[in-house]
């Protein structure tokens, strides 16, 4: 029981001092001249044919948009 304990305190305080790490981000450069994003056809490991297709249409929207999944 004691053990258990232990086990859970130390998982605990791992999870915790994980989340306190600061995440490294990389603030846009307006000086950087590239401004072409290339999306590449994608694999299809589903029964769906149309699947791959329509996922890639929605990057394309969301690049054009400039709304990314980690800023919704």
């Amino acid at each position: 029981m004691k053990r258990n304990k232990l086990s859970f305190l130390t998982v605990f305080c791992f999870l915790l001092i994980s989340c306190s790490i600061p995440v490294h981000t990389i603030s846009p450069n307006p000086s950087n001249p590239i401004r072409t994003v290339a999306v590449l056809p994608m694999y299809n490991a589903t029964n769906d044919v149309e699947g791959p297709r329509v996922v890639r249409e929605l990057t394309e929207k969301r690049i054009k948009n400039g709304i990314t999944p980690a800023s919704r």
